[in-house]
Parts: C-alpha cells; sequence; structure tokens
C-alpha cells in the first residue's frame, strides 16, 4: 500500500504542470496577473520581440502587431497578449478575431490562443477605441509561453503615442487575412516554376516542386534578365540576396540585393569585401526594369542587368561562379547580418550564366571546422581526462612495476598530456587556415555567447602550452616548494579542461560545424558523468575504510612518480593484503572511465560527421 501510495503521489507532482497547461488558451482569471496557470517566469532576458507597424494611433483606428523569436529554437507555443493606456492605467482596445484564438479578459481587450501554436512569428491586428485622448500612449503587454514549464511575462513593446489628428487607418483584408493564418512560415514554400532547366536557368531549394527561394535567370545578348524570390519569416524589413562567388566561401563577391524599403522592393548591387558588405552605386551599377514586391513572407523581385555597364566590382559573362543564397533582417533599407545558424546556400559546382540550367543549392561544409571539432574533442573530451583522472587517481596502482623506471601512471599521465597539446595546436593551425586569421563572429540577438569562442581557444591553447612548460621546472619530491607547483600545475591543468569543455559546447552550437542538436544532451550526459565519477571517486576511500572498519595508510602524495620515490614498497604483507580490495575497485573504475568518455566522444565525432 505504501509503494502505491507514493507512486500515485510521484506521479501527480511529475505531471501537475500538465495537467494545469491550458492548451486551450489563457484562463480568465490569467488575465488578472497576466500570467499562464502553469510552469515559471524565467528570468532571462526575453528572447522574443513585439514590434508594432505605426508611428503613432489615432481613435478607431487599427494597429498591426507582431511578435516575433528571435532564436530559431524557441518557438511561440501560447499567448495572451492586451494593450495598456499610460494615462487611463487600464487595457483598452480589442483584437481581430483570428483562427486558432479566442478572445480573453474583461471587455475582450486580450487575445489568446485555443490551441497550440508552435510558431516562431504571429501578427495580430488591434482594433484602437474610439476614446483615447491626445497625449496618450499605449504599449502592447504580452505573456509568451515557450512550454509548459517557461513562460516571458509583461513582454512590452515599445510605446506608441496617441495622435488625434492622424487619420484612422484600417488594415487592408489581405493584410488582415495573412494575420489570421497564424501558421508557422518555417515550411511554407511556392510552387517551382515549370520552365526551370528548360528555357529558364534556375537556382533553387525546391522538393517535390515547393521551393522556399529561387533564383531564376535569362540571358539575352548583354543583359540578364533576374528574378528572385524567397519565403521569409514574416518581419516587415527583411532583405534576399543571390552572391556570385570564385569560391564557396563569403568574400570579393558581387551580390545582387532585393530588400524592402517602407512598402516598396528595391534592388541594388553590393560587393563582399571579406566579411563585410558594401552598396555600390545605384546609377552605374546598370540594374534597370525593378519591379518587387513583399506579401505574406513571399519576397519577390525581377531586375534587368546590362553587363556593359559595370561599377568597380562587377562581374562578367564569360565567367564561372558559385552562386550564393542568403536572406536576414534589413533596417530602413539597409542589410543586418544574415543569421549565423543558417548559413548560405551555394552551389557545388561554378553556374555559366549563358547556359540554361537548374541547380540546386546545398548546404556549405566546412572540413577544416568539423576536422577541428574532432580534434579538439579527442584532446579534451577523452586524452586530457584520462591524462588529469589517472594523475589524481590511478597514482596507487601497479605500485612495484616501473617500465623505464617510471610509475605506469605517469607513462598514461604524460602521454596522454602530450597527445592533448600536440593535437590542440593542430587544431589552432587548422581553424586559422579556415577563418584565414583570427575568427569573427558576427552579434546575433540571444547568441552572443559565441563571440566569446576563439577567445576561450586562444586561452586554452596558451594554458596548454604553459602546462608542460611549468612541469620542466618541477621542484623535487623533498623540496618545500613542491606543493606550489602541484597547486599551480593541476590548477592550470583542470581550468583549461573546463575551458575546453565550454568551447566544445560553443563550437556545436556554430552553423559552420554543421552539429545537430543531438550532440548537446551526449555532451550533458558527459558533464553528469564526469561529477558522479569524481564524487565516487572521492568517496571510495572512505567507504573502502568503513567497510574495514580502519583507516588506509597508503600515500596518494607525488612520491608515486618513480621506483625509487614509492612507499607503496615499504608496506608489509598485510597492509597490502587490505589494500588490495580498494586497488581492485579504483582500477575498475578508471576502465570503466576510459571505456565511457571514449564512447561518449566517438558517438559526438559521429554525429558531428553525419550532421
Amino acid at each position: 500500500m505504501t509503494i502505491q501510495f507514493f507512486t500515485c503521489v510521484l506521479c501527480i507532482t511529475t505531471w501537475f504542470p500538465y495537467i494545469l497547461a491550458f492548451s486551450s488558451g489563457a484562463p480568465k482569471y490569467a488575465c488578472k496577473f497576466i500570467q499562464p496557470g502553469h510552469g515559471n517566469r524565467s528570468a532571462d532576458p526575453s528572447p522574443f520581440n513585439i514590434k508594432v507597424y505605426a508611428d503613432s494611433i489615432s481613435p478607431g483606428s487599427q494597429v498591426e502587431v507582431n511578435i516575433s523569436s528571435t532564436d530559431t529554437n524557441v518557438l511561440i507555443m501560447g499567448v495572451l497578449a492586451q494593450a495598456m493606456s499610460i494615462q487611463q492605467n487600464k487595457y483598452v482596445g480589442s483584437f481581430v478575431a483570428m483562427p486558432k484564438t479566442k478572445m480573453a479578459c474583461d471587455e475582450n481587450t486580450g487575445i489568446t490562443h485555443r490551441q497550440r501554436l508552435l510558431v516562431p512569428n504571429l501578427n495580430l491586428v488591434w482594433n484602437a477605441p474610439p476614446n483615447l485622448s491626445q497625449g496618450d500612449s499605449i504599449i502592447f503587454n504580452v505573456t509568451i509561453v515557450q512550454n509548459i514549464q517557461i513562460y516571458w511575462q509583461g513582454v512590452e513593446s515599445t510605446p506608441v503615442l496617441v495622435d488625434l489628428s492622424a487619420p484612422a487607418v484600417a488594415i487592408p483584408d489581405s493584410t488582415t487575412q495573412a494575420a489570421s493564418a497564424w501558421q508557422p512560415i518555417i515550411g511554407m514554400g511556392f510552387t517551382q516554376n515549370p520552365n526551370c532547366g528548360s528555357t529558364t536557368a534556375c537556382f533553387h531549394d525546391c522538393k517535390n516542386g515547393q521551393c522556399t527561394f529561387s533564383v531564376e535567370w535569362k540571358h539575352n545578348g548583354d543583359k540578364i534578365e533576374f528574378v528572385m524570390m524567397a519565403i521569409t519569416n514574416g518581419e516587415r524589413q527583411r532583405w534576399i540576396s543571390v552572391g556570385f562567388s570564385k569560391d564557396t566561401k563569403m568574400g570579393d563577391d558581387v551580390v545582387f540585393e532585393c530588400v524592402t524599403e517602407g512598402d516598396k522592393v528595391q534592388v541594388h548591387m553590393s560587393h563582399n569585401e571579406g566579411k563585410a558588405n558594401r552598396r555600390q552605386n545605384d546609377a552605374s551599377s546598370g540594374i534597370s526594369s525593378i519591379s518587387g514586391s513583399y506579401a505574406n513572407g513571399l519576397i519577390k523581385c525581377s531586375f534587368i542587368k546590362d553587363e556593359t555597364v559595370q561599377p568597380e566590382k562587377g562581374f562578367t559573362l564569360s565567367e564561372e561562379y558559385h552562386l550564393m543564397f542568403a536572406e536576414g533582417e534589413a533596417l530602413d533599407g539597409s542589410l543586418l547580418p544574415h543569421s549565423f545558424d543558417v548559413l548560405p546556400l551555394v552551389t557545388n559546382h561554378k553556374v555559366d550564366l549563358r547556359l540554361i540550367g537548374n541547380v540546386g543549392g546545398d548546404k556549405p561544409t566546412f572540413p577544416l571546422v568539423k576536422t577541428h571539432g574532432i580534434l579538439m574533442t579527442l584532446s579534451w573530451l577523452v586524452l586530457s581526462s584520462i591524462g588529469m583522472i589517472m594523475s589524481r587517481y590511478g597514482k596507487p596502482l601497479w605500485p612495484n612495476t616501473s617500465p623505464f623506471g617510471i610509475k605506469i601512471w605517469f607513462h598514461i599521465h604524460r602521454t596522454s598530456m602530450l597527445l592533448t597539446v600536440g593535437l590542440t595546436i593542430l587544431a589552432l593551425l587548422l581553424i586559422l587556415i579556415e577563418a584565414q586569421g583570427f575568427s569573427q563572429i558576427p552579434e546575433q540577438p540571444g547568441k552572443m555567447y559565441r563571440q566569446i569562442h576563439p577567445v576561450i581557444g586562444f586561452m586554452i591553447v596558451i594554458l596548454t602550452i604553459a602546462n608542460p612548460i611549468m612541469a620542466l621546472f618541477r621542484p623535487t619530491g623533498e623540496s618545500s616548494n613542491r606543493f606550489i607547483f602541484n597547486w599551480c600545475h593541476r590548477g592550470v591543468g583542470f581550468t583549461a579542461f573546463i575551458m575546453a569543455v565550454v568551447a566544445v559546447f560553443i563550437g556545436f552550437d556554430l552553423g559552420k560545424s554543421g552539429a545537430p542538436a543531438s550532440v548537446f544532451p551526449v555532451l550533458i550526459i558527459y558533464i553528469i558523468y564526469h561529477i558522479i565519477f569524481i564524487v565516487a571517486m572521492e568517496l571510495l576511500p572512505f567507504i573502502i575504510k568503513k567497510k574495514q572498519g580502519q583507516k588506509q595508510e597508503y600515500s596518494m602524495n607525488d612520491l608515486n612518480l618513480t621506483a625509487s620515490d614509492g612507499s607503496a614498497k615499504s608496506l608489509d604483507s598485510e597492509k597490502k593484503e587490505k589494500l588490495n580490495e580498494e586497488y581492485k575497485y579504483r582500477m575498475m573504475l578508471l576502465i570503466v572511465h576510459f571505456i565511457v568518455v571514449t564512447l561518449l566522444s566517438l558517438t559526438l565525432i559521429i554525429l558531428l560527421l553525419i550532421g
């Protein structure tokens, strides 16, 4: 009976948050507290943006509001949105009813979901009340649920002023309809042009006739007619571009941009200089017949490029190029850097623009980056771990065996750490070649930690080289300063190991690594296992002591380095017999450790290779 009781309690406790999770939207009492009845409020900075597409609000007008996630790994599961009047100090107005939503709160001032959304962004339409006052401000306050355990409360927009002189604006039906779809734009697509490969050359990612981007062109004498289109995340200010490169990397590339500027879509020609994009003079670009549109997340533009008119950085039809497609967020007509998570798609071979072709875009591969990650995984998650663990816990083993006059534990420790030094330096050289110098990782909201990866990497290399140099000046075992060396040597090694694990974590999160999300659970298991193993090894002597009922008297100091230093030889047979049990468990745990760290690291390497 007791077992059944505790089982029920455990089940209720475990499932309690799920029972209180309202997939049908926020209950009415949630409006009072502006929070759901489940999960915990996150104290982290919100990964969501609230954008209001209006400079001012007039009574009776309609306003479009966009809620979007800045992190591709974070989706919106549910919302509760309201609009606050600063002067009246209360929620006012109402939202346009749409599928998957329902009105909420007193006087229907709020809107919430009727079922789980799981979308990266949402568009809402708000109706301003007729009784707004001049000088008032409206703030949109949104509680966003990421999952049943985490939500962000009070995510606010910037205040929008009330202007009684402004005309009342109604959102067009097409915009309202687009907002009411409430569908994730990720995964949506448009129909492929049936003329691709026959009368029109195309560069696209189409599968089964559905595309998320397409670049089409026709060669006509000295001119090329281009049509570009792509599905975006639905934000108002976006850009798409096609680049023409002599290799598969960004740098020294000619780029044609299709970018939103206010209510229009414009086309510009630019040039990639290293990792920076420089826009060229439109008057000398040779671009004409520009047209474009942006609706329902689909941005499209067409233009004609005259090859006889070339700016300082141009391209010629007589050369072949790798084509690159990229997209990102714009700001007042200027291009912001593309996402570092979704890298530009690149043709796997050079394309002759004068020929009719039908080429697909592949995700670029970075073999040097993958090799760098593999070397760092082997050197730190395997070799360094084995070397440090053997130094800490392997000294009492094999007390009477000293190949070449040196203890076995020291052979393993030294070999592992020297291999770590060599592989780390090799990994550094590879990434310097790939990045052509110090790696520059662009800023990205919610991913700022990525920028410390190269800094941590250089610090690891410095500590890795410093430690064996320190070992050359190791005092003798009888020196009174030996303990200073011991603490410094261990401290530097342990610090480098911790930093390396952090660097591996961040490295796998970088887009160029191509690592799948499944590597992170493996890394977490690796860390948890290490903690459990160290605790077990530290407690082992006390467990054996309690079991034997007497104190263990073997030495765990650095005098076990050589055969002549070892104190284990002086132990009499009776003491050795009492130590046998601990040695047996110690040996068994060390073997298990070697196997576990090797298997986990091999799993990471395999995932990295196939990712």
